[in-house]
């Protein structure tokens, strides 16, 4: 890991995620090379990664020890999302840069509530956990429950600042019997 200096490419990054008015000093720019480790599976999770380029893959350990590969191109979106909203300490993941890797930090600890309160952020982070469950609920469908077939069951809400929607697969064996 490598810490680098904070630039316009990444002043915009932030802009992306509604964080423009993130003072420089408080986040940090963060390099890895192909094979770094950036997060291990339980260890404290202090920091919420914004990824800026590279790609990463991420694993999670199976209750027989095995590991296992959940999505094995990560190249844009947050890192720490799911920890920051549902307030966990700990990560719940590893993951593992394939190729040069490039992330800007932001303390948790500092900054925690602040994003809590942040409605553009919170739309974004809202926007990829919708995408990460449809990338989930995709990869444990049977070949017959596929997008754009029938099987699948949409559901959606509204709130006055935002629109979610989840699909799921109803036909889909449950992973966990």
């Amino acid at each position: 890991m490598k810490q680098l200096p904070m630039s316009d490419k990444h002043r915009e990054k932030l802009l992306e995620y509604g964080l423009g008015d993130m003072y420089p000093e408080s986040c940090c720019t963060v390099s890895y090379k192909a094979g770094e480790i950036l997060l291990r599976e339980g260890m404290p999770l202090t920091w919420l990664g914004i990824i800026v380029c590279g790609k990463a893959k991420i694993c999670s350990t199976a209750p027989n020890g095995r590991n296992l590969v959940l999505c094995y191109y990560i190249s844009e979106g947050i890192i720490g999302d799911l920890e920051l909203m549902t307030g966990l300490k700990t990560a719940t993941t590893t993951i593992a840069a394939i190729t040069d890797f490039e992330c800007i930090t932001i303390s948790l600890s500092i900054h925690s509530a602040a994003l809590k309160s942040n409605t553009a952020f919170l739309n974004k982070v809202g926007n990829e956990l919708a995408l990460k469950l449809l990338r989930s609920s995709a990869s444990l469908c049977p070949p017959p429950c596929t997008p754009g077939r029938s099987g699948f069951v949409l559901i959606s809400c509204r709130h006055p600042t935002t629109t979610c929607s989840v699909i799921s697969c109803p036909m889909s064996p449950v992973p966990w019997e």
